[in-house]
């Protein structure tokens, strides 16, 4: 069933604190029961019953009047309470039955007419009579449902009548607590939301949706233990990790375990166990116009609870503990109790979990890890049966007016203007059940082909670098040879590799083809000697290996080698044939063939003149030192 417009519905000012304080209001002539038609309901969707009014037969008792009624309203209020009589109203909604604009059936009054404009009443008569109401939810109503001994929450359905008696005026009230959830709406975030929405963006996924989303990174929490033992620095590391942070309350929670044993003890217990903790403020916080500071107090109480506790010991599921100086990753899974879920930071107080990762060795505790965690209810994702078309007519007319208000605060342009342009996803592909659930294996999907398409346009662009080799294969007549091989059957085949040049960190003489050998000698001469910045001794060396340098040129470019002949029989070698033209490379590699290269001497030859030295100095010092004292006895011995 869809929403039914209007629902005279709206928020109540100011808030109906007497219903907290007197929630139920009795006379002995009528009474109010309340009837709710189901015992769950979810934010976006609506709270819908019926209010019996029992009037009772005045007519038979003398001496008494009929009762008249003026008013009949339905109010919905969300509380948080603490112990000690503190309370807080977060949600307030009312909606009006009976009043001055809508009076009451013909059944339950003698007349549809007010008494008069100063006497807004309508005379009772006796019956019993139901009359329908129905309150329309926001997608948020706030935290949900929670009961502890210092700390709750609840939500009050309650119905108030006006009536007189003779000449006073009672209330006459009934309430009930009911449980009302939030749901994970599919909005657009309206500051991203562009005025032209392409398809793909039409396509996001709804806040529900990426609630069992794996994040980006793991989230993780890490500590070692330290131990000296015979002068040994000993460790124990543990990680754990979750690839998600919201869990759901009902099903199992699953941590990856990463133990690292650089120690002689034996991990032989692993322990999860899941904790909540109430913290109550004593202050309430402080707030801005756009903001709440309920972040930055310091908690008062803390109740502490452990809810469900998993140990895995040594030999058991398969698990040999974690021996000495060694490594074991293990996935491990705790169930959830039902029911709990998380309440943020209000006015008093907050509820969180943390799911803790405990190791032992026989009998001491070594290590503990602790990982915070969201619990969220089952049905803030999967939405009860006879909602899901309200939630979902409400989802899409909170986009609607998001949509709208971020259209109207873009500057206007006429290229952006026209109405045909302002796309929105239809409402049928939001109000699918369960797509939350569907999610985390459709991003997995999606990173998969996002891997794919990754490295075919890595592909794509290798094969269009211009640093890829291409060989070209060109045939031309054997008479003018220029390549490097010369083919079969009077042809010669040239490859050529077009290779982007290189940046030889600065050590680029020339470019171009115009340039020759000489303009690179002369340009060499007119550098600064390689002796400037060293010492002699360093300086002779430099000199040496400096006057071996030369530079060649040939058909496989430019390089700089070693030569034992001076720059006069360069320059004769390069124009020695006279009118016969620089040398080929083949007549330069035959050259180099019958080059004198200077001989090396063995290294024992090294060490024999080294020898000879050494003990030629020893020679001279003992001869020194029988000078030394012969001339003592000369002189009579050292003073």
């Amino acid at each position: 069933m869809s929403r039914r417009m209007p629902s005279r519905t709206f928020v109540r000012t100011p808030q109906p604190t007497d219903i907290l304080e007197f929630p139920a209001h009795r006379h002995p002539r009528i009474s109010a029961d309340l009837q709710v038609a189901a015992p769950l309901f979810v934010g976006g969707g609506s709270i819908e019953g019926q209010v019996r009014i029992t009037v009772d037969d005045a007519e038979r008792v003398r001496h008494k009047k009929s009762l008249a009624i003026a008013r009949i309203s339905i109010d919905l209020v969300g509380v948080e309470e603490m112990s000690g009589g503190r309370k807080a109203i977060f949600l307030s909604l009312g909606s009006e039955l009976i009043d001055s604009e809508h009076p009451p059936p013909h059944n339950m009054v003698e007349s549809l007419k007010q008494v008069s404009l100063a006497d807004p009443f309508w005379l009772l008569t006796p019956s019993m009579s139901v009359l329908p109401f129905m309150l329309s939810l926001p997608l948020d109503t706030g935290p949900p449902p929670f009961q502890s001994k210092l700390a709750r929450i609840r939500y009050i359905l309650s119905v108030t009548l006006l009536v007189r008696d003779s000449t006073k005026q009672y209330l006459v009230r009934s309430s009930q607590d009911v449980s009302v959830l939030s749901v994970y709406d599919r909005q657009c975030p309206s500051a991203t939301v562009p005025l032209i929405v392409p398809p793909v963006l039409t396509q996001g996924r709804s806040t529900a949706e990426k609630a069992l989303m794996s994040l980006p990174s793991p989230l993780t929490a890490s500590d070692e233990h330290l131990m000296q033992r015979g002068g040994v620095l000993e460790t124990i590391r543990v990680t754990a990790g979750l690839h998600r942070q919201v869990w759901v309350s009902g099903t199992s929670i699953f941590v990856d375990v990463h133990v690292a044993n650089n120690s002689r003890r034996t991990i032989k217990k692993l322990e999860l166990n899941l904790e909540r903790d109430i913290l109550c403020y004593k202050h309430a916080a402080a707030s801005t116009l756009e903001k709440s500071a309920s972040q930055a107090r310091i908690f008062d109480q803390n109740e502490r609870s452990t809810l469900n506790k998993s140990v895995l010991k040594h030999g058991t599921q398969g698990w040999n503990g974690v021996e000495p100086h060694s490594t074991d990753v293990r996935t491990c899974d705790l169930e959830i109790p039902r029911g709990h879920a998380t309440v943020k930071c209000g006015k008093y107080f907050e509820v969180r979990y943390f799911l803790n990762v405990v190791l032992s060795t026989s009998h001491t505790k070594v290590l503990a890890v602790q990982l915070p965690i969201i619990l969220i209810h089952m049905n803030s994702l999967d939405v009860v049966p006879n909602s899901v078309a309200q939630v979902a007519a409400a989802i899409e007319e909170k986009r609607s007016h998001t949509f709208l208000s971020h259209a109207a605060t873009q500057p206007h342009s006429p290229s952006t203007h026209t109405a045909h342009q302002i796309r929105r996803q239809p409402s049928q592909s939001h109000s699918v059940q369960g797509r939350a659930f569907a999610a985390p294996r459709l991003q997995s999907l999606e990173r998969m082909r996002a891997e794919a398409d990754d490295m075919q346009q890595l592909g794509y662009m290798l094969d269009a670098s211009p640093r890829k080799a291409k060989m070209t294969i060109h045939k031309v007549p054997s008479g003018g040879l220029s390549g490097i091989g010369v083919g079969g059957g009077g042809f010669a085949v040239e490859y050529q590799y077009h290779t982007p040049p290189s940046n030889r960190k600065g050590r680029v003489f020339f470019d171009g083809a115009d340039a020759n050998v000489e303009e690179v000698r002369r340009r060499l001469r007119t550098m600064r000697s390689f002796e400037s910045g060293l010492s002699k001794r360093s300086g002779k060396t430099s000199k040496s290996q400096a006057s071996k340098l030369r530079v060649t040129h040939s058909a496989l470019g430019h390089h700089r080698g070693n030569s034992n002949s001076n720059s006069n029989n360069e320059n004769e070698s390069g124009n020695g044939n006279g009118d016969a033209g620089p040398l080929t490379f083949r007549e330069k590699l035959e050259r180099s063939r019958f080059e004198f290269k200077k001989p090396t001497r063995k290294k024992s030859e090294r060490w024999k003149n080294l020898a000879w030295w050494e003990g030629k100095k020893d020679g001279d010092g003992e001869k020194e030192r029988e000078r030394e004292r012969e001339r003592e006895r000369k002189k009579g011995g050292w003073i």
